[in-house]
């Protein structure tokens, strides 16, 4: 298990999740029951397949070990890929005091997407 994992937001759910002591679900968290995270070095990867072109968009860096024990047992790591790529999913709402850091994502001119201060 990854020590941080990330999940990418819009602007809207982020200015949302700042009057909510939990991030509010995507149409894409609910859809599919869980909340979809990514581990560092899927970040890019998933920004380039699920949000191409968007602006407005940030990324939230949640150190599993500040999950609380009851939401800790309801992350899952799961294969969601053709290639058996593995992510984590949470079955819980997450607690916006789990979340430590705040990125915001730029579009840059090659079509992908600039983090700043978030190392590759």
């Amino acid at each position: 298990m990854a020590d941080l994992i990330y999940k990418i937001i819009t602007a809207d759910d982020w200015q949302k999740s700042l009057s909510q002591a939990t991030l509010p679900w995507s149409l894409a968290d609910e859809r599919d029951g869980f909340i979809h995270f990514s581990t560092h070095g899927q970040v890019f990867a998933t920004l380039n397949k699920h949000f191409s072109g968007q602006t407005g968009l940030f990324l939230l860096e949640v150190p599993t070990h500040l999950l609380p024990p009851r939401i800790q047992e309801k992350l899952k790591w799961e294969q969601n890929t053709p290639e058996g790529d593995t992510y984590p999913h949470l079955y819980a709402n997450l607690p916006m005091e789990s979340v430590t850091n705040v990125y915001p994502i730029f579009p840059n001119a090659r079509g992908g997407f600039d983090i700043p201060d978030f190392t590759h």
